[in-house]
């Protein structure tokens, strides 16, 4: 396999991730949450508003497409912000396409984004509770726990 590389997206490209991310989120958070699925997509739609409200141009923002031999595999979403000791990278959404999986590829892009640094002297993320595939690779990769959230239901 060739080196994956990233990109940055094309606005067409940001328009699919668009609309997959709202679903996709929404489902995420109704699970988390514990939202109906009109309540969450709404929530998800608004989050997203408020995250990315210039699209590709939202400050502070970095959207890529991952890619092997000029191939699309998958994206990632990375956040810059500014902290009292430097300069975090938050990972918003990082997405290996499905017919893709199993392949190394979900190492291959976290790897590249810690390659591409962005000036950040640490990068996290949020996984949810569910994921746990996700949560093996992020700890492989050196990832902490640094909060964690639980619910009981009565």
């Amino acid at each position: 396999m060739s080196a994956l590389r990233l990109r940055s997206m094309t606005p067409s490209e940001y328009a699919v991730f668009r609309e997959r991310s709202e679903q996709e989120y929404a489902a995420e958070i109704a699970t988390a949450r514990r939202l109906d699925e009109q309540s969450a997509a709404e929530q998800s739609a608004r989050e997203l508003d408020e995250l990315l409200p210039d699209g590709l141009g939202s400050p502070r923002m970095h959207l890529w497409t991952a890619e092997v031999d000029d191939e699309p595999v998958g994206l990632a979403w990375v956040e810059l912000r500014e902290r009292p000791n430097g300069t975090s990278a938050w990972v918003f959404d990082v997405r290996v396409e499905e017919s893709r999986r199993g392949e190394g590829l979900g190492r291959a892009l976290m790897e590249a984004l810690h390659e591409a640094g962005l000036g950040a002297s640490s990068v996290g993320l949020n996984v949810f509770g569910h994921s746990t595939a996700a949560r093996r690779l992020y700890e492989s990769l050196g990832y902490e726990v640094t909060a964690q959230q639980m619910t009981r239901g009565l």
